[in-house]
């Protein structure tokens, strides 16, 4: 199997991580070359956090900041930026649409007239 249970490690990261949740687990997929952070839920474990090739403090952090507690912030924050993407390609779609009609006058201009 490509994924190895880790259970100890030189920063208790492991430790720390059931400490967050007691159904959390830390495990390290060698397939795709990252650690993982599954929830055991009855029979079927549910992928709750990828993270790089590094164990550190990062993914203490970041099993903090996703938990169900801050969901309201959470969809805040994916709220605000959806937002910002829609403004910046309405903004593109914009500049694009005068740019085209700038051109197009600009042939007239010179052709047709």
């Amino acid at each position: 199997m490509h994924l190895t249970p880790i259970t100890g490690d030189v920063f208790d990261i492991t430790q720390r991580i059931k400490e967050i949740n007691e159904g959390y687990y830390l495990v390290y997929n060698h397939k795709y070359l990252r650690y993982e952070v599954y929830y055991n839920v009855g029979f079927t474990p549910t992928l709750v956090l990828t993270w790089n090739n590094t164990l550190d403090m990062r993914i203490i952090k970041k099993l903090y900041d996703t938990r169900i507690e801050n969901l309201k912030k959470i969809i805040n924050e994916i709220e605000r930026n959806n937002e910002y993407i829609q403004n910046r390609a309405i903004e593109k779609a914009i500049d694009k649409a005068g740019y085209e009609t700038k051109q197009y006058l600009t042939y007239v201009q010179r052709h047709v007239i």
